[in-house]
């Protein structure tokens, strides 16, 4: 059964691009945003999703969840 999503539009748009392979500095650029607002969406995101994890961790959870496709 899949959870609802406990995280934001920006959170869930930055999880997307890391799905895609993008780096922070990468996701930054393309946000027009920071690469540390980037890292802290992303660390933001992992406490969400359910607590300490990797990067690919968070991703791998979205996907399995349906947060992003």
């Amino acid at each position: 059964m899949q959870r609802e999503c406990p995280l934001s539009r920006r959170e869930l748009s930055i999880v997307h691009l890391m799905s895609l392979g993008m780096t922070a500095k990468e996701i930054a650029r393309q946000t027009a945003t920071s690469p540390n607002t980037v890292s802290s969406h992303i660390v933001t995101a992992k406490l969400k999703a359910g607590g300490r994890m990797t990067a690919s961790g968070l991703v791998a959870t979205a996907l399995r969840e349906g947060w992003i496709q």
